[in-house]
């Protein structure tokens, strides 16, 4: 009876794993809205792709599964929020081939995120001077102005929390804010959606976050129970967010890290398609 028990105890966890590489292995996209009369009229129908916490893993050959999957869905505009590499590899190749190619087709915008802090001085400079080489715009606690058409949005991007600390990050956008025009429609690139409170204080329409992969590991009908620092069922794991003005959306990322895999837990694409809201409401 005993070995009747082991036996199958291993053909279900071999099931398991089977079913997730047959079923969530490959990248999905989830769509989101936003309907605003502050978006202008030329940005109407924007689309913005959001990538995240790839850690180096790869799709296809130079990744080119991931990359048709993204040319598919036509972006307007593609960001990245933070964890490009793994900081426990070595080499880290993979990143770096995947926002080359992007930055050929698509306007590139970067933050960092923890594993990128967690290098060392000489290691993060080659990386930075890697991305730059390739024509990336990465952010560092700045804006940068979208235009089209005469009309404008406000980019920013924030350096991650182990290298400004988050207390700041209200004042941070507050003060990047101030050097634009204060009705225009803000996007924030940050890589922890755990300082929600921070960015909603800092009025900014919308947040593209990640880092918490979504749990890495789920369960159906539960969801993931854990996320970086926010520990065990965590309030913001995936998904989308609103409190006041601010709408936060959390992209459970592409790759895994610590466990060499996800679990019912497909990598995850965002694509962001911004309305103008022509009845004058927000939705």
């Amino acid at each position: 009876m005993k070995k009747k028990l082991i036996y199958f105890s291993i053909l279900l966890i071999v099931g398991v794993f089977v079913m997730d590489l047959l079923f969530y292995h490959q990248p999905r996209i989830t769509h989101y809205e936003v309907h605003t009369n502050k978006i202008p009229e030329a940005f109407h129908g924007f689309t913005i792709l959001q990538i995240s916490d790839l850690h180096d893993a790869t799709f296809g050959k130079s990744q080119r599964d991931l990359l048709h999957i993204i040319a598919c869905a036509k972006p307007s505009i593609v960001v990245f929020t933070g964890d490009l590499i793994e900081r426990r590899c070595e080499e880290n190749k993979q990143g770096l081939v995947l926002m080359k190619e992007l930055a050929k087709n698509y306007p590139l915008y970067y933050v960092t995120g923890n594993h990128e802090e967690s290098l060392s001085n000489e290691e993060y400079q080659s990386l930075m001077e890697s991305l730059q080489s390739v024509h990336v715009n990465i952010l560092m606690n700045e804006g940068v102005v979208l235009t089209h058409n005469s009309s404008h949005l406000l980019l920013i991007g924030l350096r991650d929390a182990l290298a400004t600390p988050a207390a700041d990050y209200t004042g941070i956008i507050e003060s990047v804010s101030m050097q634009y025009d204060e009705d225009m429609f803000t996007i924030l690139l940050a890589h922890r959606p755990e300082f929600f409170t921070q960015y909603v204080n800092a009025k900014v329409d919308i947040v593209l976050s990640g880092h918490t992969h979504g749990g890495q590991i789920r369960f159906p009908y539960i969801g993931g129970i854990y996320a970086p620092n926010q520990g065990f069922f965590p309030r913001y794991i995936e998904g989308e967010y609103r409190k006041n003005q601010t709408t936060m959306f959390v992209n459970r990322g592409l790759g895994a890290t610590v466990l060499p895999f996800r679990l019912f837990n497909p990598p995850d694409i965002s694509v962001i398609h911004l309305y103008h809201s022509t009845d004058g409401t927000d939705t």
